[in-house]
């Protein structure tokens, strides 16, 4: 399916991230395939959710088609463990919703399954497997690795789902770098038919959860440790071993949460370079009691700041690129929290991308360019969707609990 030089990216089934998909360019979008996460609704939507079969069948089908629109027909994980329980029997599991309603849209979804998944995800999981024959991929977390029936619990796993590791595409999400203690070389000895995998892809992420330890109005530079680490164990791999493809959680904490009621975020900016993401911040961007906040305006400096810095990679090397120069000469309104985040996740998937493809590709003409090189000026109107889907072509029909 694709090797070391390509892209997993763990994304949030949400506006933000699947728009920052939706403008990638055909050259990006052939180098990456998204491992999708379906999140909880806000808590304000949660309350407002009816939890009927009539109802959960369109909360499914908007999701699927915000995925088919952002990411079309080309293949795509996707993992629902962490709504699993807000559709409790009898109704029937996330994954067959969004699996069986996918297949009705001509999507090509790859369920997410892992070790430790709850017996009804499991066999959710296998009823897709088997209808669509794509096999599927098993995120193995580092608790896994320190099990000692590790070899076992895989063996077992394949059996249930009646596949070989040529039909698994294996994902080791270490999560939090910084709190990871094994190395890559200790998985690569730990983990069974590493040869035979399908895909074989090490995820990890690092930025941070919250901005709140880095004062307002400053420019910061943070490692991108993800990436280094990732970089530096296929180095000491020293051809012993197969290299894994690099997945990451972009510009988002691997550590999932909502952002608590009442919230007051700041202005700005996360924008990708080689290991590093420069980190614009500006206030506060909602007034409050005794503060007064200059608002959204404040993204018109930011991205002034930031185009002055040797890191931009200039309006025509992305969609997220385009849009902090055009902010930046205020040829445009200042945006959102959801645009300019749609934005920075998007320069974030091309830059890491091109990066991935240039450490591997040793002739000059094949490597990728890190900036803007292309004189080719990128669309001024970007679509928002790759295709229209529409949920009329759902039939919808009894589901059958699992």
């Amino acid at each position: 399916m694709f090797d070391h030089e390509h892209y997993v990216p763990i994304l949030k089934l949400k506006g933000a991230e699947m728009g920052a998909l939706c403008k990638l360019l055909s050259d990006e979008v052939n180098l990456i395939t998204p491992l999708i996460q379906l999140c909880p609704p806000a808590r304000k939507d949660l309350e407002k959710m009816e939890f009927t079969d009539s109802s959960n069948i369109d909360y499914f089908s908007n999701l699927v088609i915000k995925a088919g629109e952002s990411w079309a027909g080309a293949p795509f994980f996707i993992d629902t463990e962490l709504i699993e329980t807000l559709f409790p029997l009898p109704f029937p599991h996330p994954m067959k919703y969004f699996c069986d309603i996918s297949r009705e849209m001509y999507l090509k979804p790859i369920p997410v399954i892992g070790l430790n998944r709850t017996p009804r995800y499991r066999t959710a999981v296998k009823n897709a497997i088997t209808l669509d024959k794509r096999g599927v991929c098993i995120r193995l977390l580092e608790e896994d690795f320190e099990n000692l029936k590790l070899t076992h619990d895989l063996n077992s796993t394949l059996t249930f789902l009646g596949l070989k590791p040529q039909d698994v595409d294996i994902l080791v999400d270490l999560k939090l770098i910084g709190n990871a203690s094994i190395s890559l070389l200790g998985i690569c000895k730990l983990l069974p038919y590493l040869s035979e995998w399908r895909t074989f892809t090490l995820s990890s992420g690092c930025f941070p959860s919250s901005a709140k330890d880095y004062p307002m109005n400053d420019e910061y530079e943070i490692s991108r440790d993800d990436w280094k680490f990732w970089l530096n164990s296929v180095s000491e791999l020293n051809g012993r071993y197969r290299i894994p493809t690099f997945s990451d959680y972009t510009i988002q904490s691997p550590e999932y949460s909502e952002p608590p009621e009442g919230s007051n975020p700041s202005a700005k900016i996360r924008y990708a370079w080689s290991d590093y993401w420069v980190l614009m911040r500006g206030q506060a961007l909602f007034d409050r009691e005794h503060y007064i906040s200059p608002g959204f305006k404040q993204y018109f400096g930011l991205a002034k700041l930031l185009i002055q810095r040797k890191e931009f990679c200039g309006d025509n090397y992305s969609f997220g690129d385009q849009y902090i120069l055009r902010c930046a000469e205020e040829m445009k309104n200042t945006g959102n929290l959801k645009t300019w985040l749609e934005a920075d996740i998007n320069h974030h998937l091309t830059f890491t991308a091109r990066q991935i493809v240039s450490i591997f590709r040793t002739e000059p003409t094949l490597k990728p360019a890190l900036r803007n090189t292309s004189q080719k000026p990128l669309p001024r109107i970007w679509p928002q969707r790759r295709v229209s889907l529409s949920s009329a072509r759902y039939q919808r029909f009894l589901f059958s609990p699992m």
